[in-house]
């Protein structure tokens, strides 16, 4: 491989754009301000112990599809202030993949204080998106793994992070404060686990969103979420959002969210599509009670709509009060 490292790491200031177009390139500990951001297409290169810094361009990180086994690791990425003035297409991150095992590792990352976008889409802080942003991608897995990433502060739009794409990992990531939440929108069979959803200083901080076929949600802990702590979403007839579909939502624990579960969310031009089916709801802990200073009841589980679930199962889940739903099998 071959490494370009900073002499001294943070101190090596880079202002304008960066190309790494080969295979095995490393980009070590340096400093990127003003126009510096940074393309990639290759396999095996890696950016780490880098710091991004108030970048004045829309997308800071892009990884162009082709590309296998990416890593970013141990950066920081911090006041994106140009979320402010640009229209969109503001991605920070942008992954670019054909879901065919690209396998790329974002991991170890601090995404801090990135300002909400001046229009209401496409400012997303991480979007792993296939190529030519199909509605429901073609089966394929592209394998990449996001782990152990902290997210504070990150409200450029209602997704922080955006999955467009079929069979990734997202797991023990941390979101404190953010204005939105990790959306699975496009793809199938996702898995979120093991990761930390606060929103205690954030009054429209959500958790999980997901739509599609087998995606699973097992093992987070969801607090004072005033937006929603899981949302599951209707199918649309122009397949915008396709179905939620024998999905696994099992053993997380929502602590003081409202509401803690939205069955059948839609989006407004289709304001009654097609229901959840086939679902699985397991073992999750809810507790309702709240902090006084956070006021107003607790609305644990949402149907919008009046959209019952399709065939779906709810079992060995417990409550500290009235959770407003039967048992089903």
């Amino acid at each position: 491989s071959i490494v370009i490292r900073a002499k001294n790491i943070g101190k090596a200031v880079i202002q304008g754009p960066i190309s790494v177009k080969g295979d095995y390139i490393h980009l070590v500990g340096f400093h990127f301000v003003k126009q510096g951001n940074v393309e990639i297409l290759g396999t095996g290169c890696r950016v780490s112990r880098c710091v991004m810094n108030d970048v004045q361009v829309g997308k800071w990180i892009r990884i162009l599809p082709g590309s296998q086994q990416i890593e970013i690791d141990r950066c920081r990425f911090q006041n994106k202030t140009n979320n402010l003035i640009e229209p969109r297409g503001c991605q920070m991150m942008q992954i670019v993949v054909r879901n065919e095992g690209e396998n790329h590792h974002i991991h170890h990352n601090h995404f801090v204080d990135i300002p909400k976008g001046k229009t209401n889409n496409g400012y997303e802080t991480l979007q792993l998106i296939t190529e030519g942003n199909p509605f429901d991608p073609k089966p394929g897995a592209c394998g990449t793994v996001i782990e152990d990433n902290l997210f504070e502060r990150c409200n450029g739009e209602a997704e922080v992070i955006s999955v467009k794409s079929n069979n990734n990992m997202l797991r023990r990531n941390t979101f404190r404060d953010c204005r939105g939440g990790l959306v699975l929108r496009h793809g199938d069979g996702n898995t979120v686990s093991d990761s930390f959803f606060l929103g205690d200083n954030e009054s429209h901080a959500g958790g999980v969103r997901l739509q599609g076929e087998d995606q699973v949600v097992v093992n987070n802990i969801f607090r004072s979420l005033s937006a929603y702590g899981v949302a599951m979403m209707d199918g649309t007839p122009d397949s915008l959002y396709v179905r939620t579909e024998r999905a696994l939502i099992a053993f997380n624990t929502f602590a003081g969210c409202s509401p803690a579960l939205v069955i059948g969310q839609n989006h407004s031009k289709h304001p009654n599509g097609t229901a959840p089916k086939d679902c699985v709801i397991a073992n999750n802990a809810f507790i309702l009670a709240r902090p006084s200073a956070l006021g107003g009841d607790l609305k644990t589980v949402k149907l919008v709509k009046d959209d019952e679930p399709v065939g779906w199962t709810w079992e060995g889940n417990i409550t500290d009060g009235d959770l407003g739903m039967p048992d089903r099998e």
